[in-house]
């Protein structure tokens, strides 16, 4: 056998160098990437000493093996202990992502009520993703329903530019005192202003209650908001030993599995 002197970084970014008695060039750096070193040289040398001399006055902590498998890299983790803050950080940013894209177009309720003597009272309620209340606007003695609109541009299928109207609810009562929606949407609008005129047109008491929605967006900012939760549910769990346990034991099973249908193989 012969001696080789190598030279490399450990995972850790460290320069380490030493001396090592194998067979080739081919065991050293096998036997060095199962310390988990990157070799960066290899020279053979004449020497009789079999084993491993780290630069001297430098504390070079051991090198491990770098996990080669799922279930090696969740024992790491599991070993390291939960990083709670960065799971903080990141479910405040899911939620701040999903929060900021319902206020894009916010849910509005229109509710109304009318008594006896035919008076209508409504409130037009928004919320973010319709559980984050926004505004609330109250109006009795409603007389009619308008919708402002508002031209924007667009693209039609033929790929031309278009004006594409953008419209808001407006309730107006006696001395034309009004309110109105914040957002501008689209045809859903138009279609509760005409129930809300038929409703406005009976005689007697009655509730009338419609909601507008629009969905592209808000399904768009529900999936980061779920994602924040789901997060802020594993910073929460994290606390609990029981349920880390749990959560670790139920991941090293799909771990194991997903080893078995890749063939992977853990280090000696």
């Amino acid at each position: 056998m012969a001696q080789f002197d190598w030279k490399g970084r450990t995972g850790g970014g460290q320069e380490v160098k030493g001396s090592l008695r194998a067979g080739s060039k081919e065991e050293v750096m096998a036997s060095l990437r199962r310390q988990g070193i990157a070799v960066q040289s290899i020279e053979e040398t004449r020497g009789s000493d079999d084993e491993i001399d780290y630069e001297a006055g430098r504390a070079i902590p051991s090198a491990q093996p770098v996990p080669s498998t799922a279930v090696e890299r969740l024992a790491r983790a599991r070993a390291q202990g939960p990083s709670r803050m960065r799971g903080l950080l990141i479910a405040i940013v899911f939620l701040a992502i999903g929060l900021g894209l319902g206020l894009a177009a916010p849910v509005l309720v229109c509710h109304c009520d009318r008594a006896a003597d035919g008076v209508a009272t409504c409130t037009l309620r928004e919320s973010d993703l319709g559980v984050v209340p926004l505004r609330v606007q109250t109006l009795a003695g409603v007389r009619s329903v308008e919708i402002e609109t508002l031209s924007g541009g667009g693209t039609s299928n033929q790929g031309r530019s278009v004006s594409v109207p953008h419209v808001r609810f407006v309730l107006y009562g006696g001395d034309r005192a009004s309110i109105h929606a914040a957002r501008w949407g689209d045809d859903a609008l138009q279609r509760m202003r005409t129930d809300l005129v038929s409703w406005l047109l009976e005689s007697g008491p009655g509730t009338f209650t419609q909601r507008s929605i629009e969905w592209g967006t808000l399904v768009l900012a529900l999936v980061p908001t779920a994602i924040g939760l789901l997060m802020l549910l594993l910073f929460l769990l994290s606390f609990s030993r029981v349920a880390t346990d749990a959560i670790y034991d139920k991941a090293g099973t799909l771990a194991a599995r997903a080893d078995a249908e890749h063939g992977a193989r853990p280090h000696d």
